[in-house]
């Protein structure tokens, strides 16, 4: 019933309307869109054509702005988002509310883990490693989900699986207590499992 409802008020218009885009003061595209569809369409602005910009416009700013201008009938749904890798892979560590931690554990032997003075980690080929992430946060949060990537050269070992083969019976995939990732993080609350 809610979502009849929100349709009938929020979208009662026919799409007829076309939208175009700007980074500050460069074009970037325009789509026209016609009728009622589920298809979605993409304009991709080259990281570097992002930063030419930001040097030839500036203007003792470093704010742009992304402008969406829609002409015609109907809503518009959009996401805007931005996928880059930073210059430097050594990062420092920063907390804008969560805390994340991960550590690695050499399974048999402790020389197959070794971290590193500049704080990176060397791995044993064909070694089990066990990783365990320790996510902290200081109020509570609604709806989190934490991804955590393999490093280069892993896969995961999931001993739960017959044909595994282990002898470490504590290295199979575990979660937290709570019943799924997707969980409401209290205040100043610690959750850590081992994902690997």
């Amino acid at each position: 019933i809610a979502l009849d409802k929100y349709f009938r008020i929020k979208e009662k218009d026919t799409p007829d309307c076309v939208v175009n885009i700007w980074y500050d003061n460069a074009y970037c595209g325009q789509h026209q869109y016609k009728g009622r569809t589920t298809n979605t369409y993409t304009v991709s602005i080259p990281m570097r054509a992002i930063l030419a910009l930001s040097s030839s416009f500036n203007m003792g700013s470093n704010d742009k702005n992304v402008v969406m201008h829609k002409r015609g009938n109907g809503r518009l749904y959009y996401r805007i988002a931005m996928y880059y890798a930073p210059t430097s892979l050594q990062l420092n560590a920063v907390n804008y509310g969560f805390k994340i931690e991960r550590t690695y554990t050499a399974i048999d032997h402790l020389s197959h883990v070794q971290q590193q003075s500049d704080g990176t980690w060397n791995f044993r080929l064909n070694e089990k490693i066990k990783v365990t992430l320790t996510m902290t946060t200081t109020q509570r949060r609604y709806h989190v989900a934490l991804v955590d990537y393999l490093p280069a050269v892993c896969e995961p070992l999931n001993t739960k699986l017959n044909g595994t083969m282990t002898d470490y019976t504590n290295s199979s995939v575990t979660r937290s207590k709570r019943s799924s990732r997707y969980s409401e993080y209290r205040l100043n609350s610690t959750i850590g499992w081992a994902e690997y």
